[in-house]
C-alpha cells in the first residue's frame, strides 16, 4: 500500500498545498486501494495487482517501471542462487587445477612449460571470478535501493511462522 500512497502523492505534487489537495489525494488513494484489494480478491499476486491498479488508473509508465523492477529482482535472485556455487567452483579450480598442471608438467622436465600453464590457468580462473563479481555488481546496481534488501521469494515463504503469534493479553477484555 505504500507504493499506492507514493503514487497518489506523486500525482498531486504540483498542486498547491491545502485542504483541496488533501481531499483529492485521499479520494484517489481510496480508489486505488479499493481497486488493489479487488484485484487481490480476484486471485492476482500482489505485484500483479499493483501493476493492474496503476494501469487502470492511467499510470502505464509507473506500471512498466514496477514490472521492470520485479523482473530485474527475479533475475537477480535467480543469478544469486547460482552465484555462491559458482564462486566455490572458481575458488576450488583456482587451487586444484594449477597444482594438477604443475604435477603433470613437472614430469616432462620442461619447467618453463609448466610455469606458463600454471600462470595461464591462474589467469583463467581469476578472470572467471572477476566476471562473476562484475555481473553481481551490475545486477545490484540496476535494482532500486529499497528492493535490494528484500528477501528472495523462497526465503520469505520459509520465514513465515507456521502459526500466528498469540495475541497479548491486556487485562480484562
Amino acid at each position: 500500500m505504500e507504493r499506492l500512497e507514493q503514487f497518489a502523492a506523486l500525482l498531486f505534487q504540483n498542486m498547491p498545498a491545502g485542504a483541496e489537495r488533501e481531499r483529492a489525494c485521499s479520494a484517489v488513494l481510496a480508489k486505488l486501494q479499493e481497486d488493489y484489494s479487488q484485484y487481490l480478491k480476484d486471485g492476482l499476486q500482489p505485484e500483479e495487482a499493483l501493476s493492474q491498479t496503476l494501469i487502470c488508473y492511467g499510470a502505464v509508465e509507473a506500471a512498466e517501471e514496477e514490472y521492470r523492477q520485479q523482473r530485474l529482482l527475479s533475475d537477480y535472485w535467480r543469478f544469486h542462487r547460482k552465484y555462491k556455487p559458482l564462486i566455490r567452483w572458481g575458488l576450488a579450480g583456482l587451487m586444484v587445477i594449477p597444482l594438477l598442471l604443475l604435477a603433470l608438467f613437472s614430469g616432462f622436465g620442461s619447467r618453463l612449460l609448466s610455469v606458463i600453464c600454471w600462470v595461464c590457468s591462474l589467469a583463467v580462473f581469476i578472470g572467471f571470478l572477476l566476471v562473476l563479481e562484475y555481473m553481481d555488481y551490475r545486477c545490484r546496481r540496476r535494482i532500486s535501493p529499497e528492493k535490494r534488501e528484500l528477501a528472495p521469494p523462497e526465503q520469505a515463504e520459509q520465514n513465515k511462522p507456521a502459526h500466528p503469534a498469540p495475541k497479548e493479553w491486556r487485562g480484562t477484555e
